[in-house]
């Protein structure tokens, strides 16, 4: 369902100035000769394609990662756990060579890191799958009924509980049957002029959309990246320390 906003005068006067503008070039689309808009009206549909396509190829990289960070969790805690039931053993062996107490120290840090590195990535991917994108709240400029079902009121008032399902009539046949009559409503009443504005108001959303999921996949790879830098730096350290202790001390 379309979520509603609140703004301060300052931000509503904005708001409608914009609106106005945009109102100005859509009206200067619409103006176009007829062949000219159908031109364009067909180029907006193949874009319209292309970012949902390349939009899907970063939603893949996003779930990739996200399930890459789940297995190595899982890896390191039990890794981690055997370290931690054999630590006596551990302690004994590095008492009496400083290699080995150094590269079961390494080791565990390492461990912690990755696990740490994975958790936030898993917590991020979360955070980004459930990410409020402000285009939800305009509903003149948002996702439009040819294309998304957020465009469908009626659509997001069918339940759609898993357990339980509901049964009321209220929330699945007749949601259900009003979505439908509104979607064969707008295609009747839908001419070039309204197609042409629906599909290029569609095509900006979803190049914001593709521009959100970019970030949110750098933002994932970022964590990947700098967990590798950790993992490097730590081991570099550790060869600096033995270096240090034997040809140094």
């Amino acid at each position: 369902m379309t979520e509603k906003q609140s703004f301060s005068k300052s931000d509503e006067d904005i708001l409608n100035k914009c609106k106005f503008s945009i109102t100005q070039e859509l009206n200067k689309l619409t103006a176009l000769d007829q062949l000219t808009k159908k031109e364009k009206n067909s180029d907006i549909k193949k874009m319209i394609e292309y970012y949902t396509a390349l939009t899907q190829k970063k939603e893949d990289g996003r779930e990739k990662i996200y399930q890459f960070s789940l297995q190595l969790l899982v890896i390191c805690i039990t890794a981690s756990g055997l370290f931690l039931t054999q630590n006596e053993t551990i302690s004994r062996i590095s008492a009496s060579n400083l290699v080995y107490s150094v590269i079961f120290t390494v080791v565990f840090l390492i461990l912690l890191e990755q696990i740490l590195f994975t958790l936030i990535a898993i917590c991020l991917y979360h955070y980004q799958s459930s990410f409020p994108y402000p285009f939800r709240t305009l509903e003149e400029y948002g996702n439009r009924w040819k294309w998304f079902y957020y465009g469908n009121k009626e659509i997001t008032e069918i339940s759609t509980r898993e357990i339980f399902p509901e049964t009321a009539f209220n929330k699945t046949i007749k949601p259900y049957l009003d979505g439908l009559q509104f979607f064969i409503h707008e295609y009747t009443e839908e001419d070039l002029d309204k197609e042409l504005k629906n599909n290029i108001t569609q095509l900006y959303l979803l190049q914001i959309h593709n521009y959100y999921k970019n970030r949110f996949h750098l933002h994932l790879s970022r964590i990947q990246k700098y967990s590798i830098v950790s993992l490097i730096a730590t081991l570099v350290l550790a060869i600096l320390y033995l270096i240090f202790q034997y040809f140094i001390l």
